[in-house]
């Protein structure tokens, strides 16, 4: 053998001792850490795969909105079905209005799902009134309705959610104009071809406020929150008859 072939086998035997030192040091963590990784790695792949394939059949709908949407889990909450979630933390109706065409119209959804409007209150900064806010805000949601009517999109527009917990009286005047908000925007689907999906009935305690198994923190739905909206979208048009339905 040559001292060269003597040499590269030295060095193999030298790689693969070294490789197996590092793997005896791995910790569990490091383990563990590489697995959650992994699998986050698959959850998204299988999310685009969802997505890529609703897009290609035409069918698909989005659901289009605030964190309220985008921490929705729909792939778990409405198996098999071709929605896909385009809801951003911290969007207003302004923001919504800006990227409408790019993340909505522009994908060719069948139809698509509104909801947004409480950053409109919560990350405004300085003296403008909830009336002025309110109106801002309903105006902004006619306004993407009408844009995606226009493109051919069915839209079922989602009543905001209520704001605020038990004990927190400050929060009771922002639940009695997003109430009032969801008045308009009810009498606007009613009178045009706009589904509308009543959120705030199902999460809200009478005074408008979430009812107390519905939120955490008095401005995102909880994981029984997440439930009863789900079965709101179950029993709108949206499930309960035409190509989504759960008979069909």
């Amino acid at each position: 053998m040559s001292i060269s072939n003597i040499a590269s086998l030295l060095l193999n035997v030298l790689l693969t001792y070294k490789a197996w030192q590092y793997r005896s040091r791995a910790s569990s963590q490091d383990i563990l850490i590489a697995r959650m990784s992994r699998e986050r790695t698959i959850a998204e792949y299988t999310k685009q795969n969802i997505e890529a394939m609703a897009l290609r059949s035409g069918k698909a709908t989005i659901f289009f909105g605030d964190s309220n949407i985008g921490r929705w889990d729909l792939i778990s909450c409405f198996p098999g079905k071709p929605f896909l979630n385009r809801g951003i933390g911290g969007e207003t109706t302004s923001g919504l209005l800006r990227r409408l065409e790019t993340d909505l119209i522009q994908l060719g959804p069948e139809s698509a799902v509104f909801l947004c409007g409480i950053n409109d209150f919560v990350l405004t900064k300085g003296g403008a009134d909830f009336r002025t806010l309110g109106k801002l805000c309903s105006d902004n949601l006619r306004e993407a309705v009408h844009l995606a009517n226009r493109a051919g999109i069915e839209v079922y527009l989602s009543s905001l959610l209520p704001y605020g917990l038990p004990g927190k009286e400050d929060d009771f005047r922002l639940a009695g104009e997003i109430c009032s908000i969801n008045s308009d925007l009810q009498g606007y689907c009613a009178a045009t071809p706009t589904h509308y999906l009543n959120f705030h009935a199902a999460l809200s305690a009478p005074n408008g406020i979430f009812h107390s198994d519905c939120s955490d923190d008095g401005i995102h739905p909880n994981k029984r929150g997440f439930q009863l909206m789900t079965a709101v979208v179950q029993k709108s048009p949206l499930l309960s008859t035409g190509a989504y339905s759960t008979q069909s």
